[in-house]
């Protein structure tokens, strides 16, 4: 028998996103995790033509269609359910499958372990294409027969559990980590870094603009504040959508809307949550909501949605809202820009929360779920 077990850890998102992140932070502290007894390695599917990773014992399959610019096109779900399943090499002792959204693949692996970070195909209006739903749902169930299921949330386990039958004792909550990149910094001197104004006061929120994510919460919030705060200003790290450009120009807010590419390394991504003075999270859905314990971390008062799994991640550390709710995102917003106290104390209290959540907490547990499978 072989000294170490050999482990794969299949992955098709890139390191920027949120299941990519989660995926390359785990592989690097797995690879510092008991060596005398696991061999880890990583299998990028999926990936564009000049992709060429640094990270060890990896191995990279390509894509055969020309990819979309952003996101995740009908292409990448026919393919990531029809083709590159049958694609993940044979001869592992056990199969990390990174994402629900590859859950086709437990077919022709074992024993597989799947995180499910979301059950979004079966719970909000999506913007994808049919097939892509159908599809979406499909590698869902597929994911049943896996060996084991790791949820990155309480909420995303209940809701599983609620639409598909499978044994809970083959479960595991282990939340998602956050890296010590972000941290507090000195507010000044990160805006004047980040060429931005030093006295305006800055909103800011991190992600896509899906629908899910409810960034018109925000717009209308700022058009609200600006009544009292002319000079309010909100940076949005991510793409624009139509539907929010033509909101913002109808309410003539231009002048305090500033957009930023999100595909920014992610040093520079947490010097923004350090810039801002708000961090506003109103979203209706999140499996998790990674960019809300990285604003934790990074000392910046949070303004969230109660609903899903936010308020697990952020306890009593951030002010929590129903995320319809414009009137009380916007005074809560004002609340924290205008009394230093109340906003250094959900600082602090942001900080404190963080420490609940590393990397290194995460990567652990997940070494516990792939000796109970292999009965180490």
């Amino acid at each position: 028998m072989s000294k170490h077990k050999k482990i794969l850890i299949v992955n098709d998102h890139a390191a920027n996103m949120g299941i990519g992140k989660y995926t390359f932070q785990l592989y690097e502290k797995l690879c510092q995790e008991e060596s005398d007894k696991f061999s880890f390695h990583l299998l990028m599917q999926n990936m564009r033509k000049n992709y060429s990773p640094s990270t060890p014992n990896t191995t990279v399959q390509h894509r055969l269609l020309s990819p979309k610019r952003s996101g995740f096109s009908k292409k990448y779900d026919l393919m990531a359910y029809y083709y590159f399943p049958q694609k993940i090499p044979q001869g592992f002792s056990l199969y990390h499958i990174s994402s629900q959204m590859m859950g086709k693949s437990v077919q022709y692996v074992s024993p597989a372990v799947v995180t499910c970070h979301d059950i979004i195909p079966f719970k909000r209006k999506s913007s994808h294409s049919f097939i892509s739903q159908h599809l979406r749902r499909k590698s869902l169930k597929a994911i049943t027969r896996a060996k084991y299921i790791i949820f990155n949330s309480n909420y995303t386990k209940k809701e599983f559990l609620n639409h598909f039958n499978y044994n809970v004792e083959k479960t595991a909550v282990i939340h998602l980590g956050v890296s010590n990149i972000f941290q507090p910094r000195d507010k000044f001197q990160i805006r004047k870094k980040l060429n931005l104004p030093l006295n305006r006061p800055i909103v800011l929120h991190v992600g896509s603009e899906e629908h899910r994510k409810n960034v018109k919460t925000i717009i209308y919030s700022i058009n609200k504040i600006k009544r009292q705060m002319p000079d309010i200003l909100f940076i949005r790290l991510g793409r624009q959508r139509k539907q929010s450009r033509r909101l913002i120009e109808k309410l003539d807010l231009k002048e305090n809307v500033f957009y930023v590419k999100r595909n920014q390394p992610e040093e520079r991504v947490a010097e923004f949550y350090n810039a801002a003075d708000v961090f506003a999270f109103p979203s209706t859905y999140e499996g998790f909501g990674l960019p809300v314990l990285e604003a934790l971390k990074s000392g910046c008062p949070v303004v969230a949605s109660s609903a899903s799994s936010i308020p697990e991640i952020t306890g009593d550390a951030a002010i929590l809202h129903n995320p319809l709710d414009v009137e009380a995102f916007a005074t809560s917003i004002e609340t924290i820009i205008n009394n230093k106290n109340i906003s250094g104390e959900y600082a602090k209290k942001g900080i404190e929360q963080s420490k609940y959540f590393s990397w290194e907490i995460t990567a652990k547990k997940t070494i516990q779920i792939y000796k109970r499978i292999l009965e180490i």
